[in-house]
């Protein structure tokens, strides 16, 4: 029987982190990727460490264990590749996430600047859609609520060009975040019913920042 070379365990291994995140499994998820990193050492291919690594992160900040988060986010900053623009990118957004998390807002709008630069030099829609939406809401929190609703429309406009619900969802977030933070509290509570109808729809059960909401809401 022929053997399954270990880069291709390794893809589907990324994948199937994917997957649990998507499900909310957040202890399948780190599961999945401990797995990976040691076959990674085993095996001497490390291609996908940063992915491995990144979805650990996602998982950690999803159920806010902050300290788990940094661990992973160190691991990542360490392992990821500065000539590239995707991992760069990634990086910058997920440690913007977590400054917003820990309330650090200056500092998150300082890297998500970063990670939208390096994002629109990587071309990748969605992260440029994500790297607008965490920078909307990094100037949301810091009071520029124009400069906030430019970013989110901007984002959206990638996600529309996508047809993704997904992105339509996390706009809806964002925006009510602004919405909040105005003062509109009707507006808000529209947005996430609108968002959430979208998430009911297409059976997503996770959205970056959503434990974030449930403390800002």
């Amino acid at each position: 029987q022929k053997k399954i070379p270990p880069i291709a365990i390794l893809i589907t291994m990324v994948i199937m982190a994917t997957y649990h995140w998507f499900k909310n499994d957040m202890d399948a998820c780190l599961d999945m990727v401990e797995k990976g990193i040691d076959l990674g050492n085993t095996s001497g291919i490390h291609l996908v460490d940063t992915a491995l690594i990144a979805h650990a992160a996602y998982a950690t900040l999803m159920t806010g264990e902050q300290e788990l988060a940094s661990q992973y986010l160190e691991q990542m900053a360490r392992v990821s590749n500065e000539q590239s623009h995707l991992d760069v990118a990634h990086y910058h957004y997920l440690y913007a996430w977590q400054c917003l998390e820990q309330g650090h807002f200056e500092k998150a709008y300082e890297y998500i600047r970063v990670g939208v630069e390096r994002a629109d030099a990587a071309g990748t829609k969605q992260a440029r859609g994500f790297a607008q939406y965490t920078l909307g809401v990094a100037l949301c929190e810091i009071g520029d609520f124009d400069g906030a609703q430019k970013a989110h429309d901007k984002g959206r406009e990638f996600g529309t060009s996508m047809e993704s619900g997904y992105f339509e969802a996390a706009y809806q977030f964002c925006t009510a975040l602004c919405s909040l933070r105005q003062g509109d509290r009707c507006d808000a509570a529209e947005r996430v019913g609108q968002a959430l109808s979208i998430v009911r729809q297409q059976g997503y059960t996770t959205i970056p920042w959503i434990g974030w909401y449930r403390t800002a809401f």
